[in-house]
């Protein structure tokens, strides 16, 4: 008997120290903790949110904005609340993006969990990569894996989005819609879009995750020709190593093969240093809108945010090795 007790006392301190860890992000009565971030700057900021039946509602009229954390996240569990007014429009758009870098602007550097009326689920990539995902309308976007699971106008929706590591994971009103995977960026603030239609959130908070890091990598040699050669629609690709150090978040190599005429992609935000080492053709470099051409041997290096693309300007080939850091950090503080 004595043994039972002691369990349940074991279980209810864990119960108790999890949700001790839960952060409420919105606190049920003001924007205290976020920033405001309209495109038009002669809107005064106190007119586009409202308290609405326990709800936090944005309605920037005819304007886009956002509110975001003014603290950095990584590693969560993340869940949000939100419903459209019963007569909204289906051109209803709103969207909570994730791991937001980079200066405030209409379009900031995110990836955004869509809430575009019969798209909730998808994952698009503004300005940022999602590898996996297909290019359209000039954006990465991860499809849904599911028929929508939304429900109509007027009721409570509800976003679980996993954020781990390179890794985020989203389901709508319990349904699995999404999961992207190798992502660039992997901390940042989380933001909630206004996008002209009024809308509301409820209940927006996270709890903390372990990361799942991979082991340490070791001092070792990389031969080329036993690396795996994965094709890609553009060309090639060969994943040479990614993992931990004792100095380093992240130390990640890979080599890309580039077909004649073909681009790396719409231009993304680099958010750590990264270096580029061309072996074999002509690369050109657009860098925060100037551009650079290298052959063989040429070494192109971009710092912290800068917003680059990679074009073949030859007629052979090219392939350049890609090599980034990221240094040790700290576990955002609560």
């Amino acid at each position: 008997m004595r043994s039972f007790f002691a369990t349940i006392s074991l279980l209810i301190c864990a119960s108790v120290a999890a949700h001790a860890q839960r952060i409420d992000l919105w606190n049920g009565r003001d924007l205290t903790g976020w920033k405001i971030f309209l495109t038009d700057a002669t809107v005064d900021p106190a007119t586009v949110w409202s308290m609405h039946d326990g709800a936090l509602r944005l309605d920037a009229k005819k304007i886009n904005g956002y509110i975001r954390t003014e603290k950095s996240f990584a590693n969560y569990r993340l869940h949000v609340e939100w419903r459209w007014d019963a007569a909204a429009t289906e051109r209803s758009n709103s969207g909570v993006m994730l791991h937001v870098n980079g200066p405030d602007l209409a379009w900031p550097a995110a990836f955004e969990a869509q809430l575009k009326t019969g798209n909730a689920g998808q994952v698009v990539g503004m300005g940022l990569d999602i590898p996996d995902a297909p290019l359209t309308n000039n954006r990465k976007r991860a499809e849904r894996l599911a028929p929508p699971s939304e429900k109509p106008h007027g009721e409570w929706n509800s976003y679980d989005i996993v954020v781990r590591d390179a890794t985020i994971e989203v389901s709508v009103n319990g349904v699995r819609q999404n999961f992207v995977q190798k992502l660039p960026v992997t901390s940042g603030n989380i933001a909630l879009q206004m996008e002209g239609a009024p809308i509301e959130f409820r209940n927006v908070w996270l709890e903390p995750l372990m990361s799942e890091k991979k082991s340490p990598l070791t001092s070792q040699l990389y031969d080329w020709e036993k690396m795996p050669v994965t094709p890609t629609p553009k060309g090639a690709r060969r994943d040479v190593f990614d993992g931990p150090t004792s100095s380093l978040d992240v130390s990640h190599c890979h080599i890309t093969t580039l077909n004649p005429g073909q681009d790396s992609g719409e231009p993304r935000l680099h958010t750590q240093e990264e270096i580029i080492i061309v072996k074999e053709g002509r690369v050109e470099a657009h860098i925060d809108g100037r551009t650079e051409t290298g052959g063989p041997g040429s070494i192109f290096h971009f710092v912290a945010n800068a917003t680059t693309r990679l074009r073949n300007a030859g007629d052979t080939p090219t392939i350049y090795i890609v090599v980034y850091f990221r240094p040790l950090t700290t576990a955002p503080k609560s």
